[in-house]
Protein backbone atom coordinates (compact mmCIF):
# COMPACT_ATOMS: atom_id res chain seq x y z
CA UNK A 1 0.00 0.00 0.00
CA UNK A 2 1.53 3.55 -0.66
CA UNK A 3 1.95 5.88 1.98
CA UNK A 4 1.89 9.34 1.63
CA UNK A 5 3.52 11.26 4.38
CA UNK A 6 2.27 14.97 5.30
CA UNK A 7 3.71 16.44 9.17
CA UNK A 8 0.63 18.67 8.54
CA UNK A 9 -2.07 16.57 9.20
CA UNK A 10 -4.38 13.97 7.05
CA UNK A 11 -2.94 13.89 3.42
CA UNK A 12 -5.04 14.90 0.99
CA UNK A 13 -6.10 13.03 -2.05
CA UNK A 14 -7.80 14.04 -5.38
CA UNK A 15 -9.49 11.30 -7.05
CA UNK A 16 -10.74 12.45 -10.50
CA UNK A 17 -13.17 10.00 -12.66
CA UNK A 18 -16.39 10.49 -14.91
CA UNK A 19 -17.12 7.32 -13.40
CA UNK A 20 -18.42 7.64 -10.44
CA UNK A 21 -19.02 4.56 -8.66
CA UNK A 22 -15.55 3.79 -9.45
CA UNK A 23 -14.26 7.13 -8.06
CA UNK A 24 -16.63 6.58 -4.70
CA UNK A 25 -14.83 3.05 -4.35
CA UNK A 26 -11.52 4.38 -4.74
CA UNK A 27 -12.51 7.26 -1.92
CA UNK A 28 -13.38 4.98 0.38
CA UNK A 29 -11.00 3.09 0.53
CA UNK A 30 -8.79 5.93 0.85
CA UNK A 31 -10.70 7.11 3.32
CA UNK A 32 -10.63 3.81 4.96
CA UNK A 33 -6.73 4.38 5.31
CA UNK A 34 -7.24 8.33 6.90
CA UNK A 35 -7.04 10.66 3.99
CA UNK A 36 -8.80 13.23 3.40
CA UNK A 37 -10.29 12.41 -0.63
CA UNK A 38 -11.44 15.26 -2.63
CA UNK A 39 -13.87 13.74 -5.92
CA UNK A 40 -13.77 15.59 -9.22
CA UNK A 41 -16.57 14.07 -11.99
CA UNK A 42 -15.42 16.73 -14.85
CA UNK A 43 -13.25 18.84 -15.89
CA UNK A 44 -14.55 21.87 -14.24
CA UNK A 45 -14.65 20.25 -10.90
CA UNK A 46 -11.13 18.60 -11.66
CA UNK A 47 -9.53 22.07 -12.67
CA UNK A 48 -11.02 24.09 -9.73
CA UNK A 49 -9.59 21.94 -7.67
CA UNK A 50 -6.40 21.58 -9.11
CA UNK A 51 -6.06 25.37 -8.95
CA UNK A 52 -7.32 25.16 -5.74
CA UNK A 53 -4.26 22.90 -4.55
CA UNK A 54 -2.43 21.47 -1.54
CA UNK A 55 -2.86 17.80 -2.69
CA UNK A 56 -0.53 15.00 -1.86
CA UNK A 57 -1.76 12.23 -4.08
CA UNK A 58 -3.64 12.44 -7.29
CA UNK A 59 -5.58 9.54 -8.28
CA UNK A 60 -6.77 10.19 -12.44
CA UNK A 61 -7.75 8.03 -14.96
CA UNK A 62 -6.57 8.62 -18.02
CA UNK A 63 -9.16 8.42 -20.40
CA UNK A 64 -12.05 11.22 -19.50
CA UNK A 65 -14.08 12.86 -21.81
CA UNK A 66 -13.12 16.12 -21.65
CA UNK A 67 -9.84 16.18 -20.44
CA UNK A 68 -6.89 13.20 -20.93
CA UNK A 69 -4.85 11.98 -17.97
CA UNK A 70 -1.25 13.76 -19.08
CA UNK A 71 -3.12 17.42 -19.58
CA UNK A 72 -4.33 17.15 -16.23
CA UNK A 73 -0.85 15.50 -14.86
CA UNK A 74 0.77 18.87 -16.64
CA UNK A 75 -2.39 21.18 -14.77
CA UNK A 76 -1.15 19.59 -11.30
CA UNK A 77 2.79 19.59 -11.88
CA UNK A 78 2.40 23.22 -12.82
CA UNK A 79 -0.09 24.16 -9.84
CA UNK A 80 0.66 24.58 -6.22
CA UNK A 81 0.07 21.00 -6.24
CA UNK A 82 3.28 20.64 -8.11
CA UNK A 83 4.87 17.84 -5.52
CA UNK A 84 1.72 15.48 -5.18
CA UNK A 85 2.37 11.79 -5.84
CA UNK A 86 0.56 11.24 -8.89
CA UNK A 87 -1.18 7.74 -9.71
CA UNK A 88 -3.03 7.55 -13.35
CA UNK A 89 -4.94 4.53 -13.90
CA UNK A 90 -4.94 3.65 -17.35
CA UNK A 91 -5.43 0.71 -20.35
CA UNK A 92 -2.37 2.03 -21.63
CA UNK A 93 -0.52 1.35 -18.33
CA UNK A 94 1.84 -0.68 -19.40
CA UNK A 95 3.14 1.04 -22.51
CA UNK A 96 3.37 4.48 -20.38
CA UNK A 97 5.32 3.17 -17.36
CA UNK A 98 8.54 3.56 -19.87
CA UNK A 99 8.00 6.83 -20.64
CA UNK A 100 10.14 9.82 -18.93
CA UNK A 101 9.37 13.32 -18.50
CA UNK A 102 7.84 16.18 -16.01
CA UNK A 103 3.97 15.33 -17.23
CA UNK A 104 4.52 11.10 -16.58
CA UNK A 105 2.94 10.08 -13.27
CA UNK A 106 4.61 8.57 -10.36
CA UNK A 107 3.01 5.17 -11.14
CA UNK A 108 0.68 3.44 -13.11
CA UNK A 109 -2.08 0.84 -12.28
CA UNK A 110 -3.31 -1.13 -15.83
CA UNK A 111 -7.18 -1.12 -15.97
CA UNK A 112 -8.90 -2.60 -18.52
CA UNK A 113 -10.98 -1.17 -21.12
CA UNK A 114 -14.29 -2.32 -20.42
CA UNK A 115 -13.65 -2.72 -16.85
CA UNK A 116 -15.83 0.91 -15.70
CA UNK A 117 -18.57 -1.29 -17.82
CA UNK A 118 -18.77 -4.11 -15.31
CA UNK A 119 -19.29 -1.97 -12.34
CA UNK A 120 -22.47 -0.35 -13.67
CA UNK A 121 -24.48 -3.71 -13.25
Amino acid sequence: MLKVDNPKGPCRCLVVSCERHIARLIQANLERQKYDVSTAWDMESAGTQVDAGGFDLAVLFEQLPEIDGPVMIQAIRTGSSSKAHIILMSPRAHTLRGEQNEYCADQYIQVSDFWPRIWRK
